[in-house]
């Protein structure tokens, strides 16, 4: 990844090398449940079972009615006969009277949480672009000494907002037991293209009880600047992944203090980024003093795999001096490291100049420990580009490949044998036809074992 001169996009930071540095709904369960009433046979009157039907109650009992029992019906009672009973057994002693026996149904009344010290906070940027999506980031926390239990957060927005696609304007989540000193954060995400404010209002409940009411205002403005983050949608652990970040300020007016920051997930390690960056845990920042109308800027950052991930994500948010802000999100899915064969790429230069060519590295490497034959390589014909060159390294040797495409794909001849360890060295040559963000993608598959690995690389074309 190098630097280039750019005639529209005034600014493309090189990059530097750093150094080491140390979010579905679930169905609600409810907490508890119906439980069992233990029919001692020691209780009186009469020692009479509490589960008797209505008309086998003994003549002469105290009972006005029999006391039926069913599991839907009766409340959460633990017989305790060890423990001081709320009911006792009268019986006689010797002076005649009558005295309390320690024995019978103990009634035990559940620890609520005080729903005064459940504490809920939103965090929202106060000024956002329209047709950006918003993030609300809640935290719960519970400050009561006791856990609390049944905990759903309900959220209700103005029309003004969409989320995830629905035409509803309210969602749920639920978040199940909270212990004592525990704290939760989740995120919900809306849509907005309606300049102004419009608000959105939540409510924590516990045990079906609301404990904390909170609203929070966005203020939608007009766009002044563009934000785009791209890159690989896959690695594998081990393989690096490169991302391009866009800015570009298309209001009338010069930008003061901008900054740009990109969080990441811990599964990446970040090696290389764009000159002027400063790292701290788990983010990366750069900070512009003017950024004139109609000024661009690209910044790069290169990741390590570190670990196997479904979703590693990476946010970028911008954010001018007058407090407007906007995010762009993108993920990455991290493989385990190929037992077999590995297929990685890298570009020798990002972004390039349309008409350009942009110049490919790929590399095969065997990491089993038997033999490969028979290994087919497929290029898919890329948009906005055309493959103008392709050669195999064969040591110090260099073998010209034809290219010819078939139906939207290039054949490459097949490799005849590669040894455990053993790697092959590939150069590939594009010529860029178009601006915007040219993908380039390579499969391989052994003929073998049936195995087919993909990769691909994002190159940033600038006019």
């Amino acid at each position: 990844m190098n630097s280039c001169h750019l005639k529209l996009w005034n600014r493309f930071l090189p990059l530097v090398l750093l150094g080491c540095v140390t979010g579905c709904m679930a169905p609600m369960q409810m907490a508890g449940g119906p439980m069992r009433l233990d029919d001692p046979p020691y209780l009186s009157p009469q020692r009479q079972s509490l589960r008797v039907a209505p008309n086998a109650v003994t003549p002469g009992s105290d009972l006005d009615e029999a006391v039926t029992s069913t599991p839907e019906s009766s409340p959460s009672i633990e017989t305790s006969p060890d423990n001081a009973p709320n009911t006792t057994d009268l019986a006689d002693d010797d002076t005649g009277t009558q005295s309390a026996s320690p024995q019978g149904p103990t009634i035990v009344v559940p620890q609520r949480t005080d729903p005064s010290k459940l504490r809920l906070q939103v965090d929202v940027p106060e000024r956002v672009q329209v047709g950006s999506s918003t993030t609300f980031e809640l935290t719960i926390e519970n400050n009561s000494e006791q856990d609390a239990g049944d905990l759903v957060i309900e959220a209700e927005f103005d029309d003004a907002f969409v989320f995830s696609g629905r035409e509803a304007k309210q969602a749920t989540q639920t978040l199940g037991v909270l212990s004592s000193g525990e704290q939760k954060r989740i995120a919900m995400s809306l849509d907005c293209d309606e300049v102004g404010n419009h608000c959105c209002r939540f409510r924590l409940l516990t045990d079906g009880q609301e404990a904390v009411w909170k609203s929070v205002c966005v203020e939608y403005v007009a766009r002044q600047f563009d934000l785009d983050i791209v890159g690989p949608p896959e690695r594998m652990v081990g393989s690096r992944a490169e991302y391009t970040v866009e800015f570009a300020n298309r209001s009338q007016q010069d930008w003061q203090d901008v900054q740009i920051t990109v969080a990441f997930d811990p599964a990446l390690k970040p090696r290389e980024a764009s000159d002027g960056v400063i790292e701290s845990d788990g983010m990366l920042s750069w900070t512009f003093d003017r950024v004139q109308s109609g000024e661009g800027i690209q910044l790069q950052v290169e990741f390590e795999c570190l670990n196997v991930a479904e979703l590693a994500c990476l946010s970028v948010v911008a954010e001018g001096a007058d407090g407007i802000n906007d995010r762009r999100d993108v993920c990455l899915k991290i493989g385990p490291a190929a037992n077999g064969l590995e297929l990685n790429i890298a570009d020798e230069m990002d972004p390039v100049k349309v008409g350009a060519e942009a110049a490919y590295a790929v590399r095969l490497f065997n990491r089993g420990s038997q033999p490969l034959q028979q290994i087919q390589l497929e290029i898919p014909v890329p948009q906005g580009g055309t493959v103008a060159e392709v050669v195999f390294l064969e040591g110090e040797n260099r073998r010209d490949i034809a290219i010819a495409a078939e139906d939207g794909l290039i054949q490459l001849p097949p490799i005849d044998r590669l040894d455990p360890a053993a790697e092959m060295n590939i150069e590939i040559r594009i010529l860029t036809t178009l601006p915007g963000h040219l993908t380039f993608q390579i499969s391989a598959i052994h003929e073998g074992s049936g195995l087919k690995i993909e990769s691909a690389e994002v190159t940033t074309v600038n006019p």
